[in-house]
């Protein structure tokens, strides 16, 4: 008996899941304009494999800076959290430490 109840679950759920759209915005038209209304997570930033010092230095100071970060979208979403001591800037041992 269990097993039938599992199985009819199992079809249910998969059934359930084909069906299901992934929308993440509704557009609403109204008299003042157009409201579109976002929810959800938004899409993970790409893959782009441990950060590499050396070049995201750009000025070669040793040090990183905000805008130096730019091309690595997780440490520049990161930037606070990687800059242990909030100097505003990453240094060589702080990017070690948040790798």
């Amino acid at each position: 008996m269990k097993t039938i109840h599992l199985a009819i679950s199992s079809l249910l759920l998969v059934a359930c899941a084909a069906n299901a759209e992934d929308i993440r915005s509704k557009t609403i038209e109204r008299p003042e304009g157009t409201l579109i209304v976002t929810w959800g997570q938004p899409a993970p930033p790409p893959d782009q494999g441990r950060p590499v010092f050396a070049e995201l230095d750009r000025n070669n100071d040793g040090q990183l800076t905000l805008q130096e970060t730019e091309s690595h979208a997780l440490l520049h979403s990161d930037f606070i959290f990687a800059d242990g001591n909030r100097n505003g800037v990453i240094s060589r041992a702080e990017l070690e430490r948040w790798n």
